[in-house]
């Protein structure tokens, strides 16, 4: 293992173990993490974003796996605040309780008691959901978020789509450097503005 790297799973860990959060809590696989909805919503739509494999600091997560972290919890953020029309999106990142990458997003609307406060500073009694109401809360936020990673993995393939096809052409020489680049870069926009149709 390379130094600064951390194993896919610690079997002490709750999150690793499937224990934390609770399964009937699940929102949506999102690719390297898995969103649930938390189990206090007192602040409604307060969602956990958790790493599927094991590490406690960004720093431990690749590159790659950092930037698609991020455009995952972005993309909740965003479901979230559409769909509860919030003023702001809290984002929490701690581990001190649990040592495990997990966001805390958490949408703050109008009638927020402490808009100013974090919510771990707001007293109040847990609101807990059962039954249908534990589901429709689910699906508020799982039906657009489902959306949501359709087109974004569109939009992935389809600039994929737009590379692969650069692969093929090439400058035959240093002459035609520059309209080559000239070229490829109005036919991009050109090739992305009509694959985002196609679909």
């Amino acid at each position: 293992m390379a130094k600064g790297e951390s194993a896919l799973s610690d079997m002490t860990c709750t999150a690793c173990q499937g224990s934390w959060p609770r399964q009937d809590h699940f929102i949506a696989n999102l690719g390297s993490s898995k969103a649930y909805l938390h189990e206090d919503q007192f602040f409604p739509g307060w969602t956990v974003v958790v790493v599927q494999r094991h590490a406690t600091e960004l720093f431990q997560l690749a590159p790659t796996e950092r930037a698609q972290l991020i455009e995952e919890v972005s993309l909740v953020a965003k479901i979230l605040s559409e769909v509860y029309q919030a003023k702001k999106i809290n984002y929490e990142l701690l581990g001190n309780q649990l040592p495990h990458i997990h966001w805390h997003l958490v949408p703050r609307l109008a009638d927020d008691p402490a808009p100013r406060e974090p919510v771990w500073c707001v007293p109040h009694d847990p609101v807990l959901l059962t039954g249908s109401l534990l589901q429709d809360a689910i699906n508020r936020i799982a039906q657009p978020l489902q959306q949501g990673t359709l087109e974004s993995s569109a939009s992935t393939t389809n600039s994929y789509q737009v590379a692969s096809f650069w692969a093929t052409f090439s400058p035959s020489s240093t002459r035609g450097y520059r309209f080559a680049n000239t070229s490829r870069l109005i036919l991009s926009v050109f090739l992305i503005h009509c694959l985002s149709w196609r679909d």
